[in-house]
């Protein structure tokens, strides 16, 4: 469990081995760094104040990031897991140009200023408040639970698959 880690400016490499990375102070803010490089079998969950993130999660417990100003996603790994993502007053972008950002089953991101992220992911569940848009650009196609980005640009790619409705009905994508 992480209490506080300070490092403005520099890396901080944390290994959970088998086990998991978690917070160990509510909200607060667990790490501050450039570069927040987590590895762990069975849940990575931080509060962070980072500019980029790179993060692997090999069996269960999802990967959950919540940011104070948001960051740039290199690898962010949670095969047949979720991925939650919160960009504070920021932007969730992408830093590895077009190779994939997000693996995972289901991918929640939230932010104000921007949601750009290449996945292979098989859910979508998104909110971006103010300005940027979403932009999800994905390997083979997936389903969307609800995005929101009223007044805003939503741009979904599915890749080489479909794009489907997976909440029965109700409305799937809020935009300009």
């Amino acid at each position: 469990a992480v209490n506080t880690v300070g490092a403005a400016g520099q890396t901080v490499t944390l290994n959970g081995g088998t086990g998991a990375i978690t917070d160990n102070n509510a909200g607060a803010t667990n790490i501050t760094a450039n570069l927040l490089d987590a590895t762990a079998a069975t849940g990575i969950d931080l509060d962070t104040a980072i500019a980029l993130l790179t993060a692997s999660n090999s069996t269960s417990g999802g990967i959950n990031i919540a940011d104070t100003n948001g960051f740039a996603a290199n690898t962010v790994s949670a095969a047949g897991q979720t991925v939650t993502l919160n960009g504070g007053t920021g932007a969730i972008t992408d830093n590895n140009a077009g190779a994939t950002n997000i693996t995972a089953t289901l991918l929640d991101a939230t932010a104000a200023t921007g949601i750009s992220l290449d996945t292979a992911i098989a859910q979508l569940t998104a909110s971006n408040t103010t300005s940027g848009g979403v932009d999800i650009s994905d390997t083979d196609g997936f389903a969307v639970n609800t995005v929101g980005a009223a007044g805003q640009t939503v741009t979904l790619n599915g890749g080489t698959g479909a794009i489907t409705d997976n909440n029965a009905g109700a409305t799937n994508i809020t935009a300009t």
